[in-house]
């Protein structure tokens, strides 16, 4: 099944479409030396938006209270940002088959979509730690080309779900898993709706003892 008949399936069953705003991002920042006022303009907003962001996270807010701190912080800044970039059309500033062009068409075309966390509960910026896990499996896609058996597969599989739940949860993947071995008869097998494995460890790191809860599904 094709990418975008996925998708269109997933909207039937009352999925949200966003859009990847570090994406667009990036198409400012790739033509930025030849526009440098009005690249740092886009990018300063957008900076300010994910400085807001970052700033709803380290307050914890709930899903409804970083909405309306989006709404309060964070539409202003880019209601200014799109009007800013119509007037570029509008007034001929800006030629729409140069660089700089496309990336403000890019931003216009998907707007609305770019703008979901003004109007749902829980909608990310971008989709930056989807694409770092894909790049994690991308990686050990290619270091599994000289595994000889099943098994030894499953165990890097295994392994590489356990560097990067550390990794997310900012844990030193090689004090965890000294750790597990040092501790053997810690991790312990729990039966549910699925089959999962807990492990837990406690890490001595930087004199800190540090306690992770990690769970995965097991392959029959």
């Amino acid at each position: 099944m094709a990418a975008r008949e996925r998708i269109k399936k997933n909207r039937l069953r009352g999925s949200l479409l966003a859009n990847c705003l570090a994406h667009g991002r990036r198409q400012f920042t790739e033509v930025a030396d030849s526009f440098p006022d009005e690249c740092r303009y886009v990018l300063e907003s957008l900076s300010a938006v994910y400085g807001f962001d970052a700033e709803a996270k380290e307050r914890s807010l709930t899903v409804g209270e970083r909405l309306t701190f989006h709404r309060t912080h964070s539409a202003p800044v880019m209601e200014d940002l799109r009007q800013w970039m119509d007037a570029q059309f509008a007034e001929h500033k800006t030629e729409p088959n140069s660089g700089l062009g496309k990336a403000i068409s890019h931003l216009l075309r998907h707007w609305m979509k770019l703008t979901l966390l003004f109007r749902q509960q829980g909608a990310p910026l971008d989709n930056n730690i989807v694409e770092r896990a894909l790049k994690k499996a991308i990686l050990h896609r290619n270091n599994a080309l000289f595994y000889k058996m099943m098994n030894g597969a499953r165990v890097g599989d295994l392994f590489m779900r356990l560097i990067h739940t550390c990794e997310l949860n900012k844990v030193n993947p090689f004090d965890y898993l000294t750790e597990l071995l040092r501790h053997p008869a810690e991790p312990h097998c729990t039966s549910g709706g699925v089959d999962a494995m807990e492990l837990q460890a406690r890490c001595n790191h930087r004199g800190r003892v540090i306690t992770m809860v990690w769970l995965y599904g097991r392959k029959h």
